[in-house]
């Protein structure tokens, strides 16, 4: 393959060398956010084909995912110029490295005429889930408005809010619903998420009954809590979230730029090898040429002849053909020597240039 074939390819494919340049720099620890460590044993990494799912509503899918007992392993938002959708296969990719078994993308959306933002997340399935809700702290700025039988039940402690219940967990099988407040266990109030781990880990694999909150009033649920991981810092385990959807507080990063430089690069080098392209014609063209005026030099009989005529005249003449042509015949007629004229490579070759108004008519070029 030369160097032309090889150019015109990278140039054809640039929409897709460009992605890959872009994409394949997005998957490095310069963009990926890990959520979970994928060492953990509560996560169970998936081998094989992979889900990806795309839609408009991330935090939708999220909570479906979550219900579904689905753990957030890490997650990736990024700018760069591949068209929507052409991310997919990069996206499953990564997901098979890590070991996701679910990747889920938002709808990817236009920043300007040819850049696009991204947001990707990758998920596994938890292994086992003791509690089966996913909970988190209630923001502080919410206290003001707890009515008063919750702030009398807590007694300066802290509810935790259920974000979402895995189903077939015992959670899920005591009735617990998202947007419910956790406020006590074992009828003692609850001073936050951290607190309720301690707890939960402290009754592993035992029964008991939370005490929760919602719009409607207060109510107790009793279930047989799973076996807890004793691991401080065992996210899965205790089923705590400390951020919700971390990827919403996190930036895009610009990746446009590789895919900007790489159509540059591309746009430089077709520049560059047009120019060395056209510089090798001109000097064919004048080997050419010279080529040929040398053999035409070679096969003249300087005896006969006299002085070959050269490219652009004919010496000793100083360009006046008939005269030429009374030395050359040498005593012959002046049609004769007309007529071998006639004849020659000189007379019909057209990058010579010949006298003209020679027998009243102008040569041919």
């Amino acid at each position: 393959m030369n160097s032309l074939q090889r150019l015109l390819i990278a140039f054809l494919c640039l929409p897709l060398l460009g992605g890959c340049a872009s994409t394949l720099t997005i998957w490095d620890a310069n963009s990926y956010t890990p959520v979970l460590d994928t060492d953990n044993p509560e996560v169970q990494l998936h081998k094989g084909d992979l889900k990806i799912s795309e839609g408009p509503d991330m935090e939708a899918q999220a909570d479906l995912l979550y219900s579904q007992g689905y753990l957030l392993l890490g997650y990736s938002k990024f700018t760069h110029t591949v068209v929507p959708g052409f991310a997919n296969k990069y996206a499953e990719m990564y997901g098979e490295k890590i070991g996701a078994g679910h990747v889920m993308q938002e709808t990817p959306k236009k920043v300007s005429s040819d850049v696009y933002a991204y947001t990707v997340t990758f998920w596994a399935r938890g292994r086992h889930f003791p509690l089966g809700a996913y909970y988190n702290d209630v923001p502080e700025q919410t206290r003001m408005y707890y009515p008063d039988s919750l702030r009398e039940y807590l007694h300066g402690g802290r509810p935790v809010l259920i974000e979402d219940v895995v189903v077939n967990s015992p959670a899920a099988g005591a009735g617990l619903k998202a947007k419910e407040l956790i406020i006590g266990l074992e009828g003692k109030p609850l001073n936050g998420a951290e607190d309720l781990d301690k707890r939960l880990r402290a009754h592993s694999g035992q029964p008991i009954e939370l005490t929760l909150w919602s719009a409607s009033g207060m109510r107790t649920a009793a279930l047989q809590l799973g076996q807890v991981s004793t691991a401080e810092n065992d996210i899965p385990g205790s089923e705590s979230l400390f951020y919700r959807n971390p990827w919403e507080l996190s930036d895009y990063k610009d990746f446009s730029y590789i895919s900007h430089a790489f159509e540059q690069a591309v746009k430089d080098s077709m520049a560059a090898y047009q120019a060395q392209r056209e510089a090798e014609r001109q000097a064919a063209y004048n080997a050419w040429q010279n080529s040929r005026i040398s053999a035409l030099e070679k096969t003249q009989d300087s005896s006969r002849r006299g002085t070959p005529p050269t490219r652009m005249g004919i010496p000793g003449s100083n360009g006046d053909m008939k005269k030429w042509m009374i030395e050359y015949n040498s005593g012959n007629s002046l049609g004769s020597a007309y007529g071998d004229l006639m004849g020659s490579w000189y007379f019909t070759h057209k990058s010579m240039w010949v006298p003209s108004a020679v027998g009243g008519s102008e040569y041919p070029m």
